[in-house]
Protein backbone atom coordinates (compact mmCIF):
# COMPACT_ATOMS: atom_id res chain seq x y z
CA UNK A 1 0.00 0.00 0.00
CA UNK A 2 3.00 2.36 0.70
CA UNK A 3 6.02 3.05 -1.76
CA UNK A 4 8.12 5.57 -1.25
CA UNK A 5 6.42 8.37 -0.15
CA UNK A 6 3.31 7.62 -2.06
CA UNK A 7 -0.11 5.77 -1.10
CA UNK A 8 -1.18 2.37 -3.89
CA UNK A 9 -4.09 1.00 -3.99
CA UNK A 10 -5.38 -0.18 -7.77
CA UNK A 11 -3.61 2.83 -8.37
CA UNK A 12 -2.17 6.03 -6.27
CA UNK A 13 -4.21 7.12 -3.77
CA UNK A 14 -4.29 11.42 -2.51
CA UNK A 15 -5.02 12.21 1.03
CA UNK A 16 -8.06 14.61 0.71
CA UNK A 17 -8.98 14.77 4.28
CA UNK A 18 -7.19 14.19 7.87
CA UNK A 19 -5.51 13.35 10.08
CA UNK A 20 -7.94 12.29 12.53
CA UNK A 21 -6.33 11.13 15.32
CA UNK A 22 -7.24 7.65 17.46
CA UNK A 23 -5.80 7.06 20.68
CA UNK A 24 -6.15 3.63 22.56
CA UNK A 25 -4.95 2.47 25.60
CA UNK A 26 -3.04 5.83 26.59
CA UNK A 27 -3.44 4.80 29.87
CA UNK A 28 -1.33 1.84 29.76
CA UNK A 29 1.83 0.27 28.50
CA UNK A 30 1.96 -0.67 25.14
CA UNK A 31 0.18 2.75 23.74
CA UNK A 32 -1.79 2.30 20.32
CA UNK A 33 -2.60 5.51 17.98
CA UNK A 34 -4.12 5.55 14.58
CA UNK A 35 -4.54 8.76 12.13
CA UNK A 36 -7.63 8.34 10.00
CA UNK A 37 -7.49 10.07 6.11
CA UNK A 38 -9.87 10.09 3.61
CA UNK A 39 -8.09 9.22 -0.18
CA UNK A 40 -9.31 9.42 -3.57
CA UNK A 41 -8.03 7.13 -6.08
CA UNK A 42 -6.53 7.42 -9.84
CA UNK A 43 -10.31 5.71 -10.36
CA UNK A 44 -12.49 8.05 -8.48
CA UNK A 45 -13.24 6.20 -5.29
CA UNK A 46 -13.03 7.52 -1.90
CA UNK A 47 -10.92 5.26 0.56
CA UNK A 48 -10.52 5.41 4.36
CA UNK A 49 -6.85 4.79 5.20
CA UNK A 50 -4.75 4.98 8.44
CA UNK A 51 -1.36 5.21 9.32
CA UNK A 52 -0.62 3.04 12.53
CA UNK A 53 1.65 5.51 14.60
CA UNK A 54 3.73 3.03 16.12
CA UNK A 55 4.96 0.90 12.74
CA UNK A 56 4.10 3.65 10.33
CA UNK A 57 3.07 1.39 8.08
CA UNK A 58 -0.04 2.27 6.06
CA UNK A 59 -3.40 0.29 5.70
CA UNK A 60 -6.71 0.51 4.04
CA UNK A 61 -9.82 0.75 6.39
CA UNK A 62 -12.57 0.69 4.45
CA UNK A 63 -13.66 1.84 0.32
CA UNK A 64 -16.74 4.06 0.41
CA UNK A 65 -19.66 3.14 -2.18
Amino acid sequence: MHRGHKLFYRGELHLLQGPERIDGNWWQHGHHGRNYYMAKGENGGLYWVFQDLTSKAWFLQGIFS
